[in-house]
């Protein structure tokens, strides 16, 4: 691909990407509205038909768990509470790429080219 083809096509990319951000800012305000008219701040599922159109609405809680404040107060939960958090192994990639190639980590991580990120400016 030559420089004005290359040139090309990260300008249409950066059109489609303004584009994209701007509908999806406009599809999650508007998904909001059509779905607060639904549920009127209540969770689970819901379903009702307007004319030829079958419309399901899904309210969810989003629960997070601050790390540093649950590391200070764990050795005082009970057995149920700390029974009610699941610990999923995260690799700290900084440290996983000093390790040496044939650790027995290596065994049981997968890894796979990520999406890769792309950002251009006008100048």
């Amino acid at each position: 691909m030559d420089k004005t083809e290359y040139v090309a096509k990260v300008l249409h990319w950066n059109e489609l990407h303004k584009m994209l951000t701007r509908l999806k800012i406009e599809e999650n305000d508007l998904r909001r509205e059509l779905a607060e008219g639904i549920l009127q701040g209540r969770t689970g599922t819901y379903h009702f038909k307007v004319d030829d159109l079958k419309i399901s609405a899904v309210g969810k809680i989003s629960t997070n768990v601050d790390s540093a404040a649950l590391n200070a107060i764990w050795k005082n939960l009970t057995i149920e509470e700390k029974d009610s958090i699941k610990f999923k192994p995260e690799i700290i990639s900084k440290k996983y790429k000093e390790l040496p190639a044939d650790s027995k980590l290596s065994q049981v991580v997968t890894t796979k080219p990520a999406m890769p990120s792309l950002k251009v400016v006008e100048v």
